[in-house]
């Protein structure tokens, strides 16, 4: 709910907890943009239950049934329950553990995406379009195959409804210095990556 109807409308805009700024903490930007997207999922929700459903009165039975929101969070519980079911209590603490990793893993590429890359406010609140300046790219080929080209990130915003194994690289977009993983690797010590990531940054701003 929230990549497709919220990231993809705020990216590269302070609206958006999924578009790290410069100078940002890896560690703190998950924490906020696990919490920020979670508000803005609920949010989008609610927003879309009014719209196609005005006349439903909100929080009755049928408004939480329709939620997309909460359905994601029944999955989650049946999912728990049927593990307690079967492997007792300790099954909690061990989901939840696994669970982190990946998620983790996930703010982590969305860090990488977009870090300190920023669309102008040309009114405010309303900022210029998604452009090939908005999104980082790498163009390495094993992790390319591996993440079916999610590295053509660029292409991926610009057009949202092309597949994955269809993206292109686009050469005029910022280039990180290697692929996610070597991103990865350098995120989880935040001054080598100030380091090597900030003067990238500003030099894509003072090119503008």
């Amino acid at each position: 709910v929230e990549h497709v109807k919220g990231h993809h409308k705020n990216v590269a805009t302070p609206n958006d907890p999924a578009s790290a700024r410069r100078g940002d903490n890896v560690y703190l930007f998950a924490l906020r943009a696990m919490i920020g997207e979670t508000k803005g999922s609920w949010h989008l929700e609610v927003q879309r239950q009014k719209r196609q459903s005005p006349t439903v009165a909100p929080y009755s039975l049928t408004w939480w049934l329709n939620n997309h929101f909460v359905h994601f969070q029944l999955l989650h519980l049946a999912v728990i329950s049927v593990g307690v079911f079967f492997f007792g209590l300790l099954f909690v603490p061990l989901y939840l553990c696994q669970s982190f990793g990946p998620i983790f893993l996930l703010e982590i590429i969305n860090f990488t995406e977009h870090y300190g890359l920023e669309r102008k406010e040309i009114s405010p609140g309303l900022y210029e379009p998604v452009g090939f300046q908005h999104s980082w790219n790498a163009n390495t080929c094993m992790t390319n195959y591996l993440l079916m080209k999610l590295q053509c990130h660029t292409d991926h915003h610009m057009h949202p409804s092309r597949r994955f194994q269809c993206l292109r690289h686009l050469p005029d977009a910022p280039q990180l210095p290697t692929g996610y993983t070597g991103m990865v690797m350098l995120s989880l010590i935040p001054p080598l990556y100030r380091y090597v990531m900030d003067p990238r940054v500003l030099a894509l701003s003072s090119s503008k």
